[in-house]
């Protein structure tokens, strides 16, 4: 009997333990599933403030910039000969302070995250780091890797930038190399240096401490999307690290405040001649909009007919005021530009748009050249070049009878939109053609 009562206990006791260690497992699972939730809710946090950032500096400072560069253009075109120079000095001051807020804003959220794929992000990551760090990235990225959703995007974005700087900053790298490619459904973005110290268990040391949070969240945010990252040395030493994600793990969106804008209702030109070439001005800035409107209206074949606040507002107007050319902001709110231009070009096909934006790069170029606009130019350009463009989308158009002369009053006349060149860079670099 007692040697029954005894084991009896020692029973007792063991279910006892397996049922503390049991329950002191779940809680190691909840608090290891919890690490991985902060870990994305930190990395995402983080991007949003970034975003939040770079749309300050672009719908607010940067728009404040250019309406005072277009009124100083306005003043200067008035001004006596010996106040020019001044004005293009101010001008010249108000150009740099536009170039130090779009670096700003390029650095926190670029907008190749929207409106450029995966390999167009890894691309432009190269070529940051290589005017920025000197650092010489190699692109390896085959046409078979599939779209990604924005939330992936920015994922790879955050992921590449963290494993190059790392190459710069404790491996002494001067050269590194990218490859994206795809195999069952899964994505592999491999970034590999040119070091030759460097050591994998050292970074798994790190990895298990407070250290190399950088790291710690990519891995982190793998699991959490069911992929892994992987670890290893090269051949001749350097750093390799592979980050493998399932593509269908990307469609979580990042969320982003909108900021709702209000609509200015457009106002009619006194003046309708039709060897005149009318003009929608459509930008979610009110300043913006006035140093536009100020501007073209000073030139004698230009005459703005009307503005709008947002896409929906201007595919409205353009249905009343049938303009010739309508002068497109990429970036607004509850109707972007580049929905705005695809629905105005299938709408009215005689209408031609022409994209503005304060962002220079091809990607943005190429989704609204896409979307049916004729042409794209920075903000940052100068008048002649805006004044140029207006009338290059136009050519031929006066031949062909676009323009002739009417009765105020006549109904618009149009014809089918001109042929232009294929996208082409210009030789300043901002603006783009597409063919129709």
């Amino acid at each position: 009997m007692a040697s029954a009562g005894t084991l009896l206990g020692r029973v007792v006791e063991r279910q006892r333990t397996e049922q503390a260690l049991r329950e002191l497992n779940e809680i190691l699972r909840q608090r290891a599933g919890d690490l991985q939730r902060l870990a994305i809710q930190l990395s995402l946090a983080e991007q949003h403030e970034r975003s939040r950032l770079a749309k300050l500096l672009h719908d607010d400072l940067q728009q404040l910039l250019v309406a005072a560069r277009l009124n100083t253009a306005c003043l200067a075109e008035s001004a006596q000969d010996e106040r020019k120079l001044e004005f293009a000095k101010i001008d010249a001051l108000l150009q740099d302070c536009q170039m130090i807020s779009r670096d700003m804003s390029h650095e926190l959220s670029p907008p190749i995250l929207k409106y450029g794929t995966l390999a167009d992000v890894v691309a432009w990551l190269a070529q940051w780091f290589g005017d920025k760090h000197g650092l010489t990235v190699a692109v390896e990225a085959p046409r078979a890797v599939p779209a990604a959703s924005e939330h992936l995007r920015v994922f790879v974005f955050q992921a590449v930038r963290e494993l190059l700087f790392n190459a710069v900053k404790h491996f002494g790298s001067t050269a590194a190399r990218v490859i994206l490619s795809c195999q069952d459904d899964n994505l592999s973005v491999q970034v590999e240096d040119d070091g030759i110290c460097f050591d994998p268990h050292a970074v798994e040391v790190h990895l298990r401490r407070s250290e190399g949070f950088g790291l710690f969240s990519i891995r982190e945010r793998l699991q959490a999307l069911g992929g892994r990252l992987e670890i290893e040395r090269t051949r001749q030493g350097g750093a390799c690290c592979r980050l493998v994600v399932p593509l269908a793990g990307g469609s979580e969106p990042l969320a982003e405040s909108t900021e709702l804008g209000g609509v200015k209702m457009t106002t009619w030109g006194d003046s309708r001649s039709r060897s005149v070439i009318r003009l929608l001005v459509v930008d979610d800035h009110a300043l913006v909009r006035e140093g536009f409107v100020s501007l073209l209206n000073r030139q004698p074949d230009l005459e703005v007919v009307g503005e709008a606040a947002d896409g929906a507002e201007a595919i409205r107007q353009a249905e009343e005021l049938r303009p010739d050319v309508v002068l497109m902001d990429v970036d607004m709110p509850t109707m972007d530009g580049r929905e705005a231009t695809r629905r105005l070009t299938e709408q009215h096909a005689e209408i031609a748009v022409i994209a503005l934006s304060v962002h220079e790069g091809a990607s943005v170029s190429r989704v609204m050249t896409a979307a049916g606009a004729d042409a794209y130019i920075s903000k940052r350009a100068a008048t002649k070049d805006l004044i140029e463009t207006i009338h290059r989308v136009c050519v031929g158009s006066a031949t062909s009878g676009r323009f002739p002369a009417a009765c105020p009053g006549d109904a618009p006349i149009t014809v089918p939109k001109i042929r232009l060149l294929d996208p082409i860079l210009s030789a300043s670099g901002s603006t783009v053609l597409r063919r129709r």
